[in-house]
């Protein structure tokens, strides 16, 4: 016991008794831990930097995605709506000629082909919403397949109409006469743009269906985990004066 009292006794003899010594010792402590506390302070700030940078990056993806998808939902309203004009009216083209192929009227420009970036689609799977990333990847697919569909009709038919030259004329309809081999030798080509056309009839309106389903989803997703705040105006197919999809406040 003895030893341990002296071992400590010369210890603190051994120590500076000076006031400028234990100043630069209490200096140095409280130096180190203002700097442990403003290295603290300066990391959470530059969490939160992060994080507001991230909120703004998931904000602009989700704006992307909202407007590609708007975009998408009224050109199939619109391509719907032209496969279904020569059945609609006071006199529907389709009941004077019982054919596709006579009485479809080729598009003047097809629409432009979509694609959905892997920014955006990753934005659906951070935000759990995976139902609406596949249904997404799915109406990317159908829809660019419907464009395809509609550019290959629009050559067909106008292909067709080339071969096929008129000889009588009333009003807009042209009225050719063909022998019987001629009907033979273009039978092939009429039974194919007709089966085109009735195929690209059903597509657009179910693509237009999934494409209303998904722009719903996603839209309410998008308010209910990141804060959105814009609504929707969307048209439902064939309502008439339909007025143009957008978001609004």
């Amino acid at each position: 016991m003895e030893t341990v009292r002296a071992v400590l006794a010369a210890f603190w003899a051994a120590l500076p008794g000076n006031a400028e010594f234990w100043a630069g010792i209490f200096g140095t402590v409280v130096g180190g831990v203002l700097t442990l506390l403003g290295q603290r302070q300066e990391a959470k700030r530059a969490k939160a930097e992060r994080a507001e940078d991230r909120k703004a990056e998931q904000e602009a993806n989700a704006y992307s995605l909202l407007f590609k998808v708007l975009k998408v939902h009224a050109l199939l309203d619109g391509l719907h709506s032209h496969m279904e004009e020569p059945f609609v009216g006071e006199k529907p083209r389709a009941a004077e000629a019982p054919e596709p192929w006579q009485f479809y009227l080729p598009l003047a420009n097809v629409p432009d082909r979509v694609e959905f970036s892997a920014q955006e689609m990753s934005l659906l799977l951070a935000i759990q919403e995976d139902e609406v990333f596949n249904d997404l990847m799915n109406l990317e697919l159908k829809y660019n397949s419907t464009l395809d569909g509609l550019t290959t009709l629009n050559l067909e038919r106008s292909q067709l109409a080339d071969m096929l030259k008129p000889q009588e004329m009333e009003g807009n309809q042209a009225s050719s006469y063909l022998t019987k081999e001629q009907v033979l030798a273009l039978r092939p080509r009429m039974v194919a743009v007709n089966g085109l056309f009735e195929h690209l009839r059903e597509s657009t309106k179910r693509d237009f269906a999934l494409a209303d389903s998904v722009l719903h989803r996603m839209h309410d997703g998008f308010r209910r985990k990141l804060g959105i705040k814009q609504k929707l105006q969307v048209s439902r197919e064939g309502a008439p004066d339909r007025p143009a999809d957008k978001l609004q406040g």
